[in-house]
């Protein structure tokens, strides 16, 4: 059962957003500023201390109805099924996907191994694909809703030669 606080009337009030990554990071920024703005929050990661770190954020900013944490690995498609299913059950609705789990692969390019390029595709593209497609029939079925892939300017501008592969 998701934990009530003060309604806001923001202009997302009345809305839920699930913040894939909301653990930290950009996704954690996200989610609070969604918060802010009077969004239901879902925050889905894999690391359990800070998605839960974020709910107690977001509901300690009092302008949310409802946080929840609900862990995810955007690599394992039957664990971001869940996520869908359950952020819906939890909630009623999902009214904006934001995708912003991402991880950082830096080294000379020589020495980075194809089970870590895979690692990172697996996690940055495939994650933010498995993710939209889960929540994607909820929203065709609602004839609304967002769905926001988050990417890192850094990955277009590598600031050294060991960021390349990121």
């Amino acid at each position: 059962m998701p934990e009530v606080g003060p309604r806001s009337h923001g202009s997302f009030s009345q809305r839920v957003a699930v913040v894939v990554g909301g653990g930290s990071g950009i996704g954690r920024a996200v989610a609070k500023g969604l918060a802010r703005q009077g969004a239901n929050i879902v925050v889905a990661d894999f690391d359990a201390p800070r998605m839960n770190r974020t709910v107690e954020d977001v509901l300690r900013l009092g302008t949310s109805e409802a946080a929840i944490a609900l862990s995810a690995d955007v690599r394992n498609d039957a664990s971001v099924r869940s996520l869908a299913r359950d952020s819906i059950k939890s909630m009623g609705q999902v009214d904006v996907v934001i995708n912003a789990a991402g991880v950082l692969l830096q080294g000379k390019l020589e020495k980075i191994s194809t089970s870590d390029w895979a690692w990172m595709l697996e996690t940055n593209l495939l994650g933010a694909v498995r993710t939209s497609m889960a929540f994607l029939p909820h929203m065709s079925e609602r004839g609304s809703g967002h769905i926001v892939n988050v990417v890192s300017y850094g990955g277009l501008v590598p600031s050294d030669t060991v960021s390349v592969p990121y």
